[in-house]
C-alpha cells in the first residue's frame, strides 16, 4: 500500500517513530513492575511471548493459563529473538529464576501462572491499555491508516489484547533490531536518543497537524540533543553501559554530537536505506498489531478497541 512504500509520505517515519517509543515505555513498564533492569525485562517479556507463540486463546482471560497450555523456550531461542549473545542472555534468565520469575523445565524456561496470575498485573495491564490507546491515537494524529475498528477506546484491555501486546514488543523489536544489524539493549538505547531528540515535537500531537508539521519532523533543527546520563537515567542502565554503546554507536555513525558533547541522531541516519528500512519493518509490524487487535474486538463480546 502507498503508505508503506512512499519515501516522502510525511505520515510514514512519525508513525514508525511513535511505535519505537511504545517499545521504550512498554520495556519501562515491565521493569517497573518486575522491580528489575531493563535487560531482566526484555528477556522476561521474550520468555512470555515464545511460551504462548502459536497458542490462541479462546477467553478473554486467559494469559496465565495451566503450564501445559504454554511452551518452554531454551536460552539458544531467547537469544536469537533478542539478537543478544546467549551468555548474557542466559546470565539475566538465571537472575530471573532465582528472584521466581520463571523455572527450568526439561525443554527450556517458563514463566508459571503464578506470575502472570499476581494479583498486581492489573496494574501493568492497566499501564499497557492506556498506552496501547495513546500509541492509537497519535497514529491517527499522524495520519496512519488503521482499521476503523480502533475508532473507539475502552477503559480495559483483556489479557489476551495483552498478550499481542507483548508479542508485538517482541517480534517487532526484534525485526528492528535485524533491521539495524544491532542486539536489543544498544536499540533501545539508541531509540531513546531518538525519542529525546524528537521531544519537543512530541509535545504538539494531539492538535491539529498539517503537512508543514510532519515534514519538520525529522528536520535538523528540531532536535534537542541529549547527555549520556540522561540516557542511562531514563532507562535505568549503569552510566558505563550506555557510555560504551553510545561510543559504540557513534562508531557506527548512528550517533553524532553537537559542540557540548550532546548525542544527535540526524537526518543523514534516518534517511539512509537502513533508516528507511527500520522505519518500514516499524510500521508493518505495527499494522499487523493493530489488526490483530480490531479483529479481536470484533470476535469477543467484550472487545478490547472496538
Amino acid at each position: 500500500m502507498p503508505y508503506d512504500n512512499v519515501a516522502d509520505n510525511f505520515a510514514f517515519r512519525p508513525a514508525a517513530h511513535l511505535s519505537m517509543n511504545y517499545f521504550l515505555d512498554t520495556t519501562d513498564w515491565v521493569s517497573r513492575w518486575l522491580g528489575r533492569d531493563v535487560m531482566d525485562s526484555m528477556v522476561f517479556l521474550a520468555m512470555i511471548a515464545e511460551n504462548y507463540r502459536g497458542h490462541e486463546f479462546t477467553g478473554s482471560d486467559a494469559f496465565g493459563t495451566e503450564p501445559e497450555s504454554s511452551t518452554p523456550v531454551t536460552i539458544t531461542a531467547l537469544a536469537r529473538t533478542l539478537g543478544m549473545p546467549y551468555e548474557t542472555v542466559r546470565r539475566h534468565a538465571l537472575a530471573l529464576r532465582a528472584a521466581g520469575f520463571c523455572r527450568k523445565q526439561k525443554g527450556g524456561y517458563l514463566v508459571p501462572a503464578h506470575v502472570t496470575d499476581r494479583l498486581d498485573l492489573d496494574d501493568l495491564l492497566s499501564e499497557i491499555t492506556v498506552g496501547t490507546q495513546r500509541l492509537l491515537e497519535d497514529l491517527a494524529q499522524v495520519g496512519a491508516p488503521l482499521p476503523a475498528a480502533t475508532s473507539q477506546t475502552v477503559n480495559e484491555m483483556s489479557r489476551q489484547s495483552a498478550r499481542m501486546a507483548i508479542r508485538f514488543y517482541v517480534d517487532g523489536l526484534g525485526d528492528l533490531c535485524r533491521s539495524l544489524n544491532m542486539d536489543v539493549l544498544r536499540a533501545t538505547i539508541l531509540l531513546n536518543i531518538v525519542r529525546r531528540n524528537h521531544s519537543a515535537f512530541e509535545a504538539g500531537l494531539g492538535h491539529d497537524m498539517d503537512a508543514r508539521a510532519l515534514a519538520q519532523w525529522f528536520t535538523d533543527p528540531l532536535r534537542q540533543p541529549v547527555s549520556t546520563y540522561c540516557v542511562a537515567k531514563t532507562l535505568r542502565l549503569p552510566y558505563e553501559t550506555v557510555r560504551r554503546h553510545c561510543r559504540a554507536l557513534q562508531d557506527q555513525g548512528a550517533v553524532e554530537t553537537d559542540a557540548k558533547g550532546g548525542l544527535v541522531v540526524t537526518g543523514r541516519l534516518l534517511d539512509t536505506q537502513m533508516g528507511l528500512n527500520a522505519a518500514r519493518t516499524t510500521w508493518v509490524a505495527t499494522r499487523s498489531f493493530v489488526n490483530s487487535l480490531a479483529q479481536l474486538s470484533m470476535d469477543m463480546a467484550k472487545p478490547a478497541y472496538a
